[in-house]
């Protein structure tokens, strides 16, 4: 008898379809599957490091352009001030100077970014004069000459050939001048009177009682490869430098607000504020609030090698400058009093 073979298993069933994964409306618009998973940890690092960089930065350049917006606020009203019909707009004069060991590029910008926004929006005149590149107090260029009738050159006669002197070679000629120009760069006029016979020197007659005022703004520059981390701290917070320009660039503008240097502490006074401490410190020194208000933290950040190198640019004095003190005692410095910026503020709003 034969035997059959068993049966064929029944067929397995079609597997499903697989499901469509990710959005469907990318999958509608044609776009590639694209799998969220969380970035490696040298990623997250980076990422993390460069957006809070970004909102610092970003942070700080808007509260900077808020507090220049509200330093040009508190002196606008001054440009709205009608004038008579003989009187002048006011107008002062702006020295720039170089940093040691850079050039004037940097106070320029200065300058531009932070003072003189302050100056238009008080509708302030000015003329800038560069230290150490310009001398502002230089005479003014002459005028061209008109020009003249062109003549045909005149061809000279034997005998004033023979008679003039032989030209000059050009390369003496060049060496001639390098030795002017080397005389004169980095000549400075000896003083008429030397510091220790200040006291002894009498006073002039024609010395005012009184100096016209003047505003210092100090501008912090450093440089050198090693000072990167201070750097990169005053990138982060222009915002504060442009408070404090803002600030001596408003005292400015108003003109009307000043008090003499302090020079030496009053006896009997009574100190109630911090800054009274500051300025009787700064009053005890040598010099007084001029010498040590007055750029001395600048210099503490010049390069080490300005002291070393005398006459590096031209009218570039690295001394210490004595003050005389009858001198100093006639100068004045523009301020702002305190009071004043809180009610203009409170008048106008919040900026």
């Amino acid at each position: 008898m034969e035997t059959q073979p068993p049966p064929p298993p029944p067929a397995a069933p079609p597997p499903p379809p697989p499901r469509p994964q990710g959005n469907p409306a990318f999958r509608a618009m044609g776009l590639p599957n694209i799998r969220a998973k969380l970035p490696s940890r040298n990623w997250s690092i980076f990422i993390s490091l460069s957006t809070a960089f970004a909102a610092a930065v970003y942070y700080d350049r808007r509260e900077t352009k808020r507090v220049q917006k509200h330093w040009c606020s508190v002196v606008e009203h001054l440009a709205r001030e009608p004038l008579s019909t003989l009187e002048l707009p006011r107008k002062v004069t702006v020295y720039l100077s170089a940093p040691p060991g850079d050039t004037i590029t940097p106070s320029i910008e200065y300058f531009r970014e932070y003072v003189k926004p302050v100056f238009t929006a008080a509708a302030l005149d000015f003329d800038v004069g560069l230290g150490g590149g310009m001398d502002p107090n230089a005479p003014p260029t002459p005028p061209p000459a008109p020009p003249q009738e062109l003549k045909p050159p005149s061809t000279p006669t034997l005998d004033q050939a023979l008679a003039e002197p032989p030209p000059e070679s050009p390369d003496l000629e060049k060496k001639s001048q390098e030795e002017e120009i080397k005389k004169k760069k980095n000549t400075i006029p000896p003083p008429h009177i030397l510091p220790h016979a200040y006291n002894t020197s009498p006073t002039p007659r024609v010395l005012p009682e009184t100096f016209d005022p003047v505003g210092f703004i100090p501008h912090a520059h450093i440089l050198g490869f090693l000072n990167t981390p201070i750097r990169l701290y005053r990138f982060l917070n222009h915002r504060k430098t442009a408070d404090l320009a803002g600030r001596e660039a408003a005292a400015i503008a108003f003109g009307i607000y000043s008090r003499p240097f302090n020079l030496a502490p009053e006896p009997g006074s009574t100190i109630t504020t911090n800054e009274d401490v500051k300025r009787g410190l700064e009053a005890d020194q040598e010099g007084g609030e001029i010498n040590y208000a007055c750029g001395r933290e600048e210099e503490a950040e010049w390069p080490k090698r300005v002291w070393k190198e005398e006459g590096t640019r031209v009218g570039e004095i690295t001394e210490e400058v004595a003050v005389d003190r009858r001198i100093g005692g006639r100068m004045r410095k523009f301020v702002l009093p305190e009071g004043l910026e809180v009610a203009v503020a409170a008048g106008k709003g919040e900026v």
